[in-house]
């Protein structure tokens, strides 16, 4: 993901994740996005943005997880479909 600002709004990332402002709160108050106030406005930093992205990352890969392991809804092994 290339990101052109140093600074986003909270509308911002909501909507580059396609994920609802309460979403973002959440990030920002329990999961560790960093954020910074400007004036009276919160601002996530792009570089904040990043350092999250990358935790994501990480911790996917220090579980094991990959792309293949990540189903979608609806989505059944073929073994396991019955007639």
């Amino acid at each position: 993901m290339k990101l052109e600002k140093d600074f986003y709004t909270i509308k911002e990332v909501a909507d580059m994740f396609d994920v609802t402002l309460p979403t973002v709160y959440d990030w920002m108050n329990r999961r560790g996005l960093g954020w910074v106030r400007i004036g009276a406005r919160r601002r996530i930093p792009k570089e904040a943005i990043e350092a999250f992205l990358q935790a994501g990352r990480d911790a996917g890969a220090s579980e094991g997880y990959n792309r293949k392991d990540i189903r979608t809804p609806g989505h059944a092994e073929p073994s396991l479909v019955t007639a």
